[in-house]
Parts: C-alpha cells; sequence; structure tokens
C-alpha cells in the first residue's frame, strides 16, 4: 500500500487547514520528524475533536500515549483498512 504524504498527512504544525479539520476525526500517519503527542496538539488547534495516528512504515506496532484529544493508536493493517475506506466513500 502507498499512503499519500504531506504535511498535513503526518499533521505538521500549521500544515492543518482549520475550516476542514473542524468537528472532524483527523487521521494523522506517524513519523516525519514528529512526535506523536505533537500530533494531537496540531489537530486539537486545527479544530479537530479526534485523531487517529496510523502507522505506514509496516511497523505493526500500537504504542499506548496520552493524547490531549479522544485519539487511537492502530497498526499497519488497521491503517490499511481505514486507508480503504477513506478513499472508498465521501
Amino acid at each position: 500500500m502507498i499512503f499519500p504524504f504531506s504535511c498535513s498527512d503526518i499533521c505538521k504544525d500549521g500544515a492543518l487547514d482549520p475550516t476542514l479539520a473542524k468537528g472532524k476525526i483527523l487521521v494523522c500517519l506517524r513519523g516525519g520528524g514528529i512526535g506523536r503527542l505533537d500530533k494531537g496538539v496540531t489537530a486539537a488547534m486545527a479544530g479537530a475533536v479526534g485523531l487517529v495516528v496510523a502507522d505506514y512504515q509496516g511497523l505493526n506496532e500500537v504504542i499506548s500515549d496520552a493524547h490531549v484529544l479522544p485519539a487511537l493508536e492502530i497498526s499497519y493493517d488497521g491503517a490499511e483498512a481505514v486507508n480503504a475506506y477513506i478513499n472508498s466513500t465521501r
């Protein structure tokens, strides 16, 4: 599977459009030099109400972190399923 990869995909500070993020649950890819907790702060500042941190690197590990938003972290296999769903619906 190939995930699109951009600054907004990794929830880089300043890369999220608040008009698109407000009230949404965001899927942010792990990595990119940005800590998992920082991704949640960025999402919250953009108005998101929840966060899914997805492993796209094939590590298939799930790490438990305290987040500033309701959040979950999913493995590579879970990320594939979420990505397929996102691409199959509006």
